[in-house]
Formats: structure tokens, sequence, C-alpha cells
């Protein structure tokens, strides 16, 4: 999670310049591939909590960065604005998406 924390930490930050979410030719559909790259980077035990710490406060950070206007609910295309689906995507989802293995992972500590 720490890799898609700091994935979207820029998207945040291209959104607060006013670009797209992905940056030119990048694509985040393909869950998968992301999560597998991200895996291959993966760090143990304690320095795996650091890299997770750092890269939520920077999830955060950037999301506070958003203008308000950025948040809340679309009337006209009827979704949700970019700063909301940014944080679902990668926040609040993410963890309901990886319960099991969140779960798992913390039963082992």
């Amino acid at each position: 999670m720490a890799g898609w924390y700091g994935e979207m930490s820029g998207a945040f930050a291209r959104v607060a310049r006013g670009e797209r979410p992905a940056p030119e030719g990048v694509d985040y559909s393909d869950a998968d591939r992301w999560n597998e790259q991200f895996a291959r980077k993966a760090v143990p035990g304690r320095a795996a909590l650091a890299q997770f710490d750092a890269a939520y406060a920077g999830y955060v950070a950037a999301a506070r960065s958003l203008d308000d206007s950025m948040y809340g609910a679309d009337p006209e295309k009827g979704r949700p604005k970019i700063g909301n689906r940014l944080l679902q995507g990668a926040g609040t989802h993410h963890f309901e998406e990886h319960q099991e293995q969140l779960e798992a992972w913390l039963g082992a500590r």
C-alpha cells in the first residue's frame, strides 16, 4: 500500500496543478501489475513499517494540499469529485480490498 500512497501523492500534486492525475502514458488500471511492481520493491520488518508511515504521511499531506473545491460530489457528472476518487481508490477502498491480507499480516507480527 505504500507504493500506491506514493503514486497517489503524485496524482494529488498533478491535480492541484490542473493536470490529469496520471502522468502522460501511465495507466493505473492494471492494479495487479502495479501491485507486483510495488511488491518487488518491498522491504522487510521495521523498514516496511517506516516506509508505510512515510508514504502515508506524504499521501495525507498531498490530499490536504488539494483545494476543498476538488472534494465532494459532482452533481453534473453524478460521481465523486477527483479528490474523493483519489482518497477512495488508494485509501479507504484500498484497505477494504486488502482486508484479508492485512489481517493475516497483522496476525503474523
